[in-house]
């Protein structure tokens, strides 16, 4: 069987470390773009005249940004597999055991027509090349987990993109299978996935000329998982670096638990590159 090569696209390019990275993987970039014109010059040096768009990603029109293999998988496999009765599943109430059937069945899927670098426990996340994690909830409790790697993700996001599959499983008691009907297959651009309660917060205190001892008193109240030196620190980027609107909502805890049931609600209602629900398109 003859497989092809994945397409993605590089948001947020920079000089282009991350299409190197997805080459590695044996993806191929169909498209990049970046808002700084120095960055975009050195991405041209690097990779080819035309190689990369210069401009802000939310005044693109998307009827220009080419299709890109994963999304577009991800959108027709929900459609083949919501067709499809699941003997395997039948009966079953475990979230995470339907959620491991949906991973690997995905996984199949895509090896039967491309190229790519399978992820890893090791790795974190699910498509290590194309930095994005596959998440599988049900709508009746929309959420997951994800490890924690610093207090900085619930302002700045997780560092990497999301894929939410959204099911609604049904038992089948004549046949004794399960179908699963997908309402929603959401993808959040990595910028997009820090808390929102936080963000907005943060976002506010800076629009009235708020200082660092605002920023710190803010965390604070918030009880995020951070020494005294940690919130200066992380106060002092927030005032250089103030964050986009995040619209998860992140709760503290061994892991970070992730609740979907906002960025559900955002991606059905609202028209943005940076959240998108493929089942609307």
């Amino acid at each position: 069987m003859t497989t092809n090569k994945l397409k993605a696209l590089e948001l947020f390019a920079g000089i282009g470390g991350f299409r190197l990275g997805m080459a590695n993987a044996n993806i191929q970039t169909v498209w990049a773009n970046d808002i700084n014109e120095l960055c975009c010059k050195v991405y041209e040096s690097n990779f080819g005249k035309d190689s990369i768009v210069l401009g802000d990603i939310n005044e693109i029109s998307i009827l220009d940004i080419p299709n890109h293999d994963i999304l577009t998988a991800a959108r027709d496999f929900c459609v083949v597999l919501g067709a499809t009765p699941i003997l395997n599943l039948y009966g079953v109430t475990d979230g995470k055991a339907v959620g491991t059937y949906v991973e690997l069945t995905f996984n199949q899927y895509l090896s039967t027509k491309y190229e790519y670098t399978l992820g890893s426990a090791a790795l974190g996340i699910d498509f290590p090349g194309l930095e994005v994690d596959l998440k599988v909830t049900s709508i009746r409790q929309p959420q997951s987990s994800c490890p924690f790697r610093n207090a900085s993700q619930k302002v700045y996001g997780l560092g990497y993109h999301l894929l939410i599959l959204v099911y609604e499983k049904i038992d089948e008691h004549s046949s004794r299978t399960a179908n699963l009907k997908f309402q929603n297959v959401v993808f959040v651009s990595r910028e997009r996935t820090g808390d929102y309660q936080t963000t907005y917060g943060l976002r506010e205190i800076l629009r009235r000329n708020g200082n660092k001892e605002d920023v710190i008193a803010f965390l604070e109240e918030r009880n995020f998982p951070l020494d005294e030196i940690g919130r200066e620190i992380l106060a002092e980027r927030i005032l250089q670096q103030p964050p986009e609107i995040g619209y998860l909502t992140i709760s503290n805890a061994l892991q970070w638990r992730l609740q979907y049931s906002r960025i559900i609600q955002v991606a059905t209602t609202m028209t943005t590159v940076s959240v998108e629900n493929l089942l609307l398109g």
